[in-house]
């Protein structure tokens, strides 16, 4: 969307966007803005519960060999 916004600042005045096709572009902006607000409404205003992702915090299999490297 930005770049339509630069491209109506500064390209030539005869390549300019047509008003009406910027009142279109914010027209459709506001619809998505509306949707995700009803999102948000019907969810009670929280934001949604997101999954807790499974991370490994550097704890390997008991079942592996273990091997210390020291560097001098």
């Amino acid at each position: 969307m930005t770049t339509a916004f630069q491209r109506h600042r500064f390209v030539a005045r005869s390549k300019q966007l047509d008003p009406d096709q910027l009142a279109l572009a914010l027209e459709e902006l506001d619809a998505a803005v509306a949707r995700v607000r009803a999102e948000a409404d019907a969810t009670g205003g929280k934001p949604r519960a997101s999954r807790v992702r499974d991370a490994n915090c550097g704890c390997l299999p008991t079942h592996l060999d273990r091997v210390e490297q020291v560097s001098v």
